[in-house]
């Protein structure tokens, strides 16, 4: 007796439990198996949990959605869930999509579909729609901002701390911000105000950054020098062979004597190092501070008689 009820057991199990498993199997295998709540596809075959909607296996042929095998579900909360997955979908994407969702529901009932059926197949068809919109707002995000922004539908929306360069066409840092509006060589300090980088400085218009050197040849001709004092400050002079001038600017060494003892002065070469001299014929006056006539000096005679004859 025992033997006879443990043999019906399995015959029930084989005739029942295990097409239920195939047949599940075979609908969706490789789809996350069907979804017996979405009810038929539009051709009366099943859909898939992952919304794969070409089985080949009829709903009706479906053991395991037969009303034996179906967990009843309070049809309530399945609408509030297909609703909720294609808020999700087009969440931030088409504001519109409830209008669609319920239109599509209409539709899917004048169709013929079942309650549930319409609800998942608007679900679906919403969904996609919010998909296919998010899949050409990247590539027209891609193709307006590229990697680095993305398009809100008016401009390039840039990560915090960066902004949209219309120079460049990408977002850069904001300590990139002074550059953008035309000071070179300058960054943004935590106050919002514009500095020059190390080893640039301000125009004498305050206007833009250029380098030290730049400042120097500027402010006292081509000839002038930047030098390092090692106190992370510059200062101003003249290249070998040139001294500061009266007007401040970097002048040749002779040109520099004639503007400090007369056109009669010259620079001369003592131990490597250029002197202010007086021409030959000439010498310091008794201020030391312009070349004058020498009267014992036998050029000068011959010079003074080359002067008589030719005023003779």
């Amino acid at each position: 007796m025992k033997l006879f009820k443990l043999l019906i057991f399995f015959a029930i199990l084989f005739l029942f439990v295990i097409p239920v498993a195939f047949a599940t199997s075979g609908a969706c295998s490789y789809h996350g198996g069907v979804d017996c709540k979405a009810g038929k596809d539009g051709d009366g075959s099943v859909i898939c949990n992952d919304g794969w909607e070409d089985s080949s296996v009829q709903y009706n042929d479906m053991v395991g959605c037969s009303n034996d095998y179906t967990i009843n579900i309070d049809s309530s909360y399945d609408r509030t869930l297909r609703f909720q997955m294609a808020k999700n979908a087009c969440l931030d994407i088409y504001s519109g999509f409830s209008t669609m969702f319920f239109d599509e529901v209409d539709a899917n009932m004048e169709k013929g579909q079942e309650s549930t059926t319409a609800w998942a197949n608007a679900s679906r068809t919403t969904s996609s729609y919010c998909k296919m919109l998010k899949e050409q707002n990247e590539q027209e995000s891609l193709e307006r901002c590229g990697n680095s922004g993305e398009w809100d539908g008016n401009e390039c929306q840039c990560p915090y701390q960066h902004f949209w360069s219309n120079k460049k066409g990408q977002c850069l840092g904001r300590e990139l911000a002074c550059e953008e509006v035309g000071i070179e060589n300058s960054y943004l300090g935590i106050d919002d105000n514009c500095y020059c980088k190390t080893g640039y400085g301000w125009d004498k218009n305050g206007e833009t950054c250029i380098s030290e050197t730049e400042i120097c040849k500027k402010t006292y001709g081509k000839h002038s020098i930047k030098i390092n004092d090692g106190h992370n400050k510059f200062s101003c002079s003249c290249e070998s062979g040139y001294a500061w001038g009266k007007e401040h600017q970097c002048v040749t060494v002779s040109d520099w004597c004639k503007e400090g003892f007369g056109d009669k002065a010259i620079s001369v070469l003592q131990e490597g190092i250029e002197v202010c001299s007086c021409k030959n014929g000439y010498l310091l006056n008794s201020t030391q501070t312009t070349c004058v006539p020498n009267l014992f000096s036998t050029t000068w005679f011959k010079n003074l008689f080359k002067y008589i004859l030719i005023k003779k």
